[in-house]
């Protein structure tokens, strides 16, 4: 089970828009009687939707009704016309919100973070090893932060058995290039 605290991939820009398109159609009918109104009492981004669907009804020398502003709100490219843009913005927000949440949760050592990158050549597992005050901060200053998508979550393997497991030491890699003998195992076999 993978608990997400935040993501600005494109599914999660997505689902911003689609809500976004979801109260304008919604308000549509509102719309079509009362557009001032309307528009006064909806947020910012689903305004600018309803103008958007609005405006395009009229250049179309159409009687602007709640059908065809649903229409025309459904058709609209939200990478096209900016609408996007200002889901990320909105993201970027939910992410200083979250740094805020976890800020207060404090470091007393070097954290490993365990992630996976999508490369040209395929998916890789990347590890990072962070000194940073609270965990806050490093969702905030991301240690991966030139990666184009980025995802935080916790998931079921939260341990050091599973982090020893999926890394591979390199001592034994160092030592077989200086002829260094492997050390010896002090637990005892039962």
């Amino acid at each position: 089970m993978q608990n997400v605290i935040w993501s600005n991939d494109t599914d999660r820009i997505d689902s911003i828009v689609d809500y976004w398109k979801e109260e304008a159609a919604r308000l549509s009918e509102d719309m079509a009687k009362d557009p001032k109104g309307t528009i006064d009492d909806a947020c910012w981004p689903v305004t600018d939707i309803l103008d958007r669907a609005w405006r395009q009804s009229i250049s179309d020398y159409e009687l602007p009704t709640a059908a065809r502003l649903i229409e025309i709100i459904d058709d609209l490219d939200p990478y096209a016309t900016g609408i996007a843009a200002h889901a990320v913005d909105e993201n970027n927000a939910d992410r200083r919100d979250e740094c805020g949440n976890l800020e207060r949760l404090e470091l007393g050592q070097p954290v490993v973070f365990v992630g996976t990158a999508g490369l040209w050549d395929g998916r890789r597992t990347i590890a990072s090893i962070v000194n940073m005050d609270n965990i806050g901060d490093i969702i905030a200053d991301s240690p991966w932060q030139h990666m184009e998508y980025e995802t935080w979550s916790i998931d079921g393997h939260d341990d050091l058995r599973d982090i020893l497991r999926k890394t591979t030491p390199l001592g034994p890699r160092i030592r077989a290039v200086y002829g260094m003998p492997a050390p010896e195992n002090t637990t005892k076999k039962r």
